[in-house]
């Protein structure tokens, strides 16, 4: 297994310094140590340092385990060493339990005595103040010039249990015991220990165990992505899950993410907290709409994430994904103990974005002589309680279902009875349907309890909330469709560009460029712009008016302003000179008023006939360059229905953007309108997003309104903001 380290991401920080020698051996250390030694380890098991020894111990690591304090000379019945080089063996990993202040020389002396791995639980760092920053980046570059492979600090560890591995503490918690439970390969990453901890007793009540867990902490010499793509090569791990509070490095988790898609296992992902300042510091539509969590959402679309909103969707998920059966499409069928149940869990697959579609004739006629004749067999098909009587019954009449060849996937709600042998008939279903089989509700207070693992090892994914169990599936539905139209290679515009102007690139950082030059820049890639010209008095406005054709629009020409509708700097669809000669007056007026240096008007051709859409970028800190779509004109900000893509993008990544937005049927043709270019909208993205590629001065960038005419007429940017 070549480590992820090897692939080092932008900012090129932490264990991707290392020597790449020393790497794969640092991999095995952490997960597969054949000795253990506990730095600061304790009888008292309200510390961490005693609550590991005593997790190492009963969870059965089969190697020696090193207690070392010099307190002590026994530590539940293990010889307690003053400090490492009074260790008698050899030891791969390192649990360092001591205060802040004397982690690093720990690491120091572990290095020493030949430890390739080390998890640190210390807190005092980068979570504290500016001082505990500091000594977290101290705490980098000692392990870089040690070549330890450091995991944390101020993180709960590593759990490895097909290594019978509990590197790992936690207060008042437990790691579940694994009798009974679905191994299916699962990996978690967790950016926060306790959240951690909860999603281990999630999937464990939902019937799985979790092989290897990893609580990252302050993640200072190895990240999330270190891990993810360290899960991506390991062949015993076939789904990745994450809980993510963020990442200091994009570009680093996108190879991570490529490297997970490559190797065909899904990456279920739930990420918590909005950073919106830089938002709303932004000058353009696109850098207020492009928020952190907007920004990571649409990454995650883009890389093939399964982003889930909560603890409980995430078990649902990987329940899912763990029982192999992925859903081609979201057409579902229920089959509901009563009538009541049915439209419950209806409703909340049609609120998720499921379709409960109708079966097909024949699929109802064959299920007529299974129930009684004031039975609905339509869908949802109600047993009227005749599936807790009659033995069979469930297994029967979902098998006919499941063969409509117009359902994707089953939802049963159905209480678990051992009078039917519910079990029995449910496991009895691998068989009958390669379908995923999700069973919801049981009787209120009652699990089915040791019936999950076993369930799900036949295929039949138990979720207690029929919402949850909805949105589940669509999440896997999705991540299906997106794997079927994957494969799109990144490629350039269809046309070659040129360069940026170079009056513009010697511009400081800052400008915002005046409408006119926004324009050039756009026109210098071949982005048509609609016809204008620029005006410095009355006449000449009035000239230009003739020039291109009534009707016209009349705008203020005055760099560093950036929404010239607001301030009254727009007038539009002005029919003769009469009209042109007033707006000048109004808009110059409006731009001296708002402090702008006002060099005269843009008189431009008004457009008719298409629809106003919003191109854009943002450069996120993280990300780098982000592309945006959405509808344009005034509404962009109001309606916030905007999709976002990391750079660089391909052309299937553009299609889906285009296809994300609500208001994609304006696009296609709804209620009588032509359908749009939208082969020249695609193409004009592309140019937009080789721009940014080329320009690292570029900050922000609008094209809005962009007008999307009827197809085979192209589109055409009507205004257009750049900030530096």
């Amino acid at each position: 297994m070549t480590p992820f380290a090897l692939l080092p991401g932008r900012k090129g920080k932490g264990f991707a310094e290392v020597n790449p020698d020393l790497m794969e051996a640092a991999w095995q250390a952490l997960f597969y140590p054949g000795a253990v030694v506990v730095v600061g380890a304790s009888p008292d098991l309200t510390k961490p340092g005693g609550i590991v020894v005593d997790n190492l111990r009963r969870g059965g690591f089969g190697g020696p385990i090193y207690p070392v304090n010099p307190k002590y000379r026994e530590i539940d019945g293990l010889t307690c060493f003053p400090d490492v080089s009074s260790v008698p063996g050899a030891a791969d990993l390192a649990v360092i339990a001591v205060p802040a202040a004397r982690v690093i020389p720990a690491l120091e002396e572990c290095a020493g005595k030949g430890v390739r791995a080390a998890v640190v639980f210390s807190s005092g760092f980068g979570e504290v103040d500016e001082a505990g920053e500091e000594l977290q980046e101290e705490l980098r570059r000692a392990a870089a010039r040690l070549g330890l492979l450091v995991c944390g600090p101020n993180g709960m560890g590593v759990v490895n249990r097909h290594h019978r591995l509990q590197a790992a503490f936690a207060y008042g918690y437990e790691f579940p015991a694994t009798d009974g439970l679905w191994d299916p390969g699962i990996a978690l990453i967790s950016q926060s220990g306790g959240v951690g901890c909860t999603v281990l007793t999630a999937c464990t009540e939902s019937g799985m165990d979790v092989a290897f867990y990893v609580s990252s902490g302050n993640e200072a010499a190895t990240d999330f992505a270190d891990y993810l793509a360290y899960f991506a090569r390991h062949p015993e791990v076939r789904i990745v899950a994450g809980y993510m509070e963020g990442v200091r490095d994009g570009a680093k988790l996108a190879a991570a993410l490529d490297l997970a898609r490559e190797a065909g296992k899904p990456v279920v992902v739930l990420k918590t907290g909005r950073y919106e300042a830089s938002a709303r510091a932004a000058r353009s539509h696109t850098g207020a709409l492009a928020g952190s969590a907007a920004v990571y959402a649409g990454f995650f679309r883009q890389k093939g994430v399964i982003q889930v909103q909560d603890m409980a969707e995430m078990a649902a998920v990987l329940a899912i994904l763990a029982a192999g059966r992925r859903p081609e499409g979201k057409r579902v069928a229920i089959l509901a103990s009563s009538g009541g149940h049915a439209v419950l869990v209806a409703d909340r697959c049609a609120e998720a974005g499921l379709e409960v579609v109708p079966l097909a004739p024949q699929t109802r006629e064959r299920l007529r002589p299974h129930l009684p004749s004031f039975a609905a067999t339509g869908n949802p098909v109600d047993f009227t309680g005749l599936d807790l009587l009659r033995p069979g019954l469930l297994r029967d009449a979902a098998t006919v279902v499941a063969s409509d060849p117009g359902v994707d996937a089953l939802v049963l709600s159905h209480w678990l009875s051992e009078t039917v042998d519910s079990p029995g008939q449910l496991k009895a279903l691998e068989q009958a349907t390669d379908k995923p089989v999700l069973l919801v509700g049981t009787i209120p207070g009652r699990s089915p309890g040791p019936a999950v693992p076993q369930l799900l090892r036949h295929g039949v994914v138990f979720v207690a909330d029929a919402g949850t169990a909805a949105r589940a599936l669509v999440a896997v539905a999705q991540h299906r469709g997106k794997l079927r139209r994957a494969g799109a290679v990144r490629v350039a515009p269809p046309e070659s560009a040129t360069a940026v102007p170079p009056g513009l690139r010697s511009l400081p950082p800052g400008t915002l460029l005046g409408e006119r030059e926004a324009k050039e820049l756009l026109g210098s890639y071949g982005i048509p712009v609609v016809p204008e010209r620029a005006a410095a008095t009355p006449e000449e406005a009035v000239r230009a008016a003739a020039e291109l054709g009534y009707p016209v629009a009349v705008k203020v020409d005055a760099p560093g302003l950036s929404h010239k509708t607001e301030i009254g700097g727009v007038r539009l669809n002005l029919a003769d000179a009469g009209a042109v000669r007033e707006a000048f007056a109004a808009v110059t007026a409006a731009g001296e008023k708002a402090g702008a240096v006002v060099r005269g008007v843009l008189v431009s051709k008004m457009l008719t006939g298409g629809v106003e859409v919003l191109v854009g970028v943002t450069r996120d800190p993280v990300f780098g360059p982000v592309l945006s779509f959405g509808l344009g004109g005034i509404w962009v900000e109001i309606l916030r229905d905007v999709a976002l893509r990391t750079l660089p993008v391909s052309e299937e990544d553009l299609w889906e953007m285009v296809r994300e937005v609500k208001g994609y049927p304006l696009l296609t043709g709804a209620r009588g309108r032509p359908r749009g270019d939208l082969e020249a909208l695609v193409h004009v993205m592309l140019k937009v997003a080789r721009l940014a590629q080329d320009w690292p001065a570029l900050k922000e960038l609008d094209v809005n309104p962009l007008f999307v005419l009827p197809e085979g007429r192209g589109v055409c940017a009507v205004d257009a903001l750049v900030v530096l």
